[in-house]
């Protein structure tokens, strides 16, 4: 009996132990020995990557600003909510029922976990890029000792203006993943999860603020809809929570190609006079004009507050970055990438 027949022939639990004492780096490779070892070492990969995602000893930091902000924006703490269900989906996992099936290497790395930013207690009140004057009597109002109750609950969130002919915004967005130390703001070990940058383009501001019901038929009939391109029947209810989802899926914004990090917003529109007045922005129209210079409705000024929903974080990625973050702390150093084993895991 050969030395792979031999281990083909322990139990799994045996297996287990044994595999378990290998770091991550080391047990990736050994899921292309047999079946045996796949099944086994995949098991063991599904258990650190959702201990992983609790952050023992580690808190995860949001930085999301607009390019101009970089200096006057906090960062964020995030809390820890949950990590997908095995074939759920970032979308899905709400709606995940009934026993999870075996995890595969595509399936443990289409896992995500979720986080929700927090202010902290010493960045409770809000930094506008454009304060207005109601705001800035709020912020005063602080520095007496006077704050509002709004002001203490205020949730984390970014405002995004755009001029009349303006297309776009951009926020620059940073994760990292530290050991938070003994003092508040002293961390043992800084790694970066991700660095990107999300364009907001105008067209996608204004589709989050739609109500995706509201395209719903409002009678009790179901009604055919094409997916995938075979009609089916549904349900009002049906296609309203179909379109729910679907408006859930785009408003997450992803910070880099490989869409490591996402953030999920919650868009409300503003008025604008007081950006506009704010910017001593004029806008001087003649009565007459040719209508090939008209006024373009869908390219006037716009405000919207970019509300932080949840942050998704590539649950492999964390992992990884988890261990390394070890590793720094430990002194080990960052000199073991193992490419071919980051090459199989994805």
């Amino acid at each position: 009996m050969g030395p792979t027949s031999a281990m083909d022939s322990l139990p799994n639990e045996i297996l287990n132990d044994i595999l378990d004492l290998l770091p991550t780096r080391a047990l990736l490779p050994l899921v292309r020995v047999n079946s045996h070892f796949y099944s086994v070492a995949l098991h063991i990969l599904h258990q650190r990557l959702l201990q992983a995602a609790a952050l023992p000893e580690h808190r995860l930091i949001l930085e999301c600003y607009h390019p101009s902000a970089k200096l006057s924006t906090p960062y964020l703490y995030c809390d820890y909510l949950r990590t997908d269900k095995l074939g759920a989906g970032p979308n899905g996992d709400d709606e995940a029922h009934g026993p999870e099936p075996e995890p595969t290497l595509a399936g443990l790395k289409s896992l995500y976990s979720h986080f929700r930013p927090v202010v902290q207690e010493e960045n409770r009140r809000p930094r506008l890029r454009y304060p207005r004057r109601s705001q800035q009597q709020q912020q005063q109002e602080a520095n007496n000792g006077e704050a509002s109750a709004e002001i203490k609950e205020h949730k984390p969130s970014e405002e995004i203006f755009l001029d009349e002919g303006e297309l776009f915004s951009q926020l620059c967005c940073t994760t990292n993943l530290v050991k938070v130390g003994p003092k508040p703001g002293f961390f043992l070990s800084n790694v970066n999860v991700s660095d990107g940058v999300m364009r907001i383009w105008r067209s996608w501001l204004s589709d989050q603020t739609k109500t995706p019901t509201s395209t719903a038929p409002s009678s009790a009939s179901s009604s055919t809809t094409e997916l995938h391109g075979k009609p089916i029947e549904e349900t009002p209810e049906e296609r309203a929570a179909r379109l729910q989802k679907a408006k859930a899926a785009r408003a997450v914004l992803w910070a880099d190609s490989e869409r490591n990090v996402g953030v999920r917003f919650r868009v409300v529109q503003k008025p604008t006079d007081d950006y506009i007045n704010n910017r001593h922005y004029r806008r001087e129209q003649p009565l007459l004009v040719p209508a090939d210079e008209a006024y373009d409705e869908d390219e006037q000024p716009v405000a919207y507050q970019l509300e932080f929903d949840e942050v998704l974080v590539r649950s492999s990625r964390l992992l990884f970055m988890m261990q390394k973050s070890e590793e720094v702390s430990e002194g080990v150093g960052g000199n073991h990438e193992g490419t071919a084993v980051i090459v199989s895991f994805a």
